[in-house]
């Protein structure tokens, strides 16, 4: 059964999404041909039934190859019309919604939440920034908005991220450590650790994933680490620059070539090319393999992301121009929008796949 701090999927969809499942994973423990591809077939091996909570867990350890659909005799149209990849993405899904409170609208209208979240913050900091205007005498983004005001902005939407996050993690944790695994050695997390870092099981079994059809490739795996890798860029620029100003009394704007300047360029291009990559790869994918509904949950979140760091490079650019303004108010807008969707959507599965590593690495010693 669900763990009690996870809503169960209940519901037309989160039960039909949890019986499919069920049935897909009947047959291929059966079958068991792909076996040695990614993670979800050596933990389904391991069992005889599924509860909810096994499907839940391992619909969080799928990564999506798709290696497993171009292998699979019963694929539709098969009368067992099994499809792995499009089953597990729509269990993901409902597991996201019941995790945090208020996901629905993000999950079931993803373009006209996204869209009207969006709007909503850019038109919050517009009179945020007309109530504190700029610091007397202030350089860069602090002559729109001052120091305080930009200090006590990130603090309040980035406190929200952080709080919702930590409790959708909290509501998934049963299933990371169920009855009979009572606890996650160090051994795992290491493991857990090296295997969400290289994006192991973005490469299915070895030889790439079926990105666009049946052709193996590693542009989803190359994108999704671009995008990764940059928002982690862009993390450590901000925290140096806290450093900087906090500490050593440096205030920001900071240099182009400086530790800040350089990260948070480089991290904002990273960003900018593993989405538009991976917005790409969506259009051009196999219609057949995903889920509509996890490809439309998908697009307005990695495009936010996207106007995250197109508008962050802008302020940069724009310095001493009447656009200024304009792309601090923007930027501010979206990176408000990403930290409150980020407990409330896609940005979920980080933490759900990580746990969902972890516990494999434990069952597997």
């Amino acid at each position: 059964m669900p763990g009690p701090d996870l809503v169960a999927l209940t519901g037309t969809k989160g039960e039909a999404a949890l019986a499919e499942a069920r049935r897909t994973m009947q047959i291929c423990n059966a079958c068991r041909y792909c076996e040695g591809y990614c993670a979800v077939f050596p933990a389904m091996t391991l069992r005889r039934e599924f509860t909810d909570g096994d499907l839940i867990h391992l619909a969080n350890l799928c990564h999506g190859c798709r290696d497993c659909f171009y292998a699979c005799q019963y694929v539709p149209p098969h009368v067992f019309a099994i499809n792995v990849p499009r089953t597990m993405s729509e269990v993901r899904l409902e597991s996201y919604a019941r995790a945090a409170p208020g996901t629905r609208l993000l999950v079931d209208r993803p373009q006209l939440g996204t869209t009207l979240l969006l709007a909503l913050m850019i038109v919050c900091v517009e009179v945020y920034r007309r109530l504190f205007g700029g610091d007397p005498g202030g350089q860069g983004f602090y002559a729109v908005l001052g120091r305080e005001a930009m200090i006590a902005f990130g603090l309040t939407t980035g406190g929200l991220a952080f709080a919702g996050l930590a409790i959708g993690l909290l509501r998934y944790w049963p299933h990371a450590l169920p009855l009979g695994l009572s606890r996650i050695s160090p051994q795992n997390w290491l493991r857990a650790i090296r295997d969400a870092a290289s994006l192991r099981y973005l490469g299915g079994g070895g030889a790439g994933c079926n990105d666009t059809g049946e052709t193996f490739s590693g542009k989803r795996r190359l994108f999704h680490h671009a995008m990764a890798w940059g928002f982690a860029a862009c993390f450590a620029a901000t925290s140096l620059g806290a450093i900087y100003d906090h500490l050593l009394r440096w205030p920001a704007p900071y240099p182009w070539i400086s530790a800040p300047g350089v990260l948070g360029t480089l991290g904002g291009m990273g960003i900018i090319a593993g989405t538009v990559g991976l917005l790409w790869l969506k259009r051009v994918e196999d219609d057949a393999v995903t889920s509509p509904a996890i490809r439309a949950f998908d697009r307005p979140l990695l495009a936010l992301l996207l106007a995250v760091a197109g508008t962050g490079i802008a302020i940069r650019l724009s310095h001493g121009s009447a656009f200024l303004t304009v792309a601090v108010v923007i930027h501010l807008g979206s990176v408000g929008a990403l930290f409150v969707a980020m407990p409330l959507g896609k940005f979920m599965h980080a933490g759900f796949r990580f746990l969902a590593l972890a516990r494999h690495a434990g069952e597997n010693r």
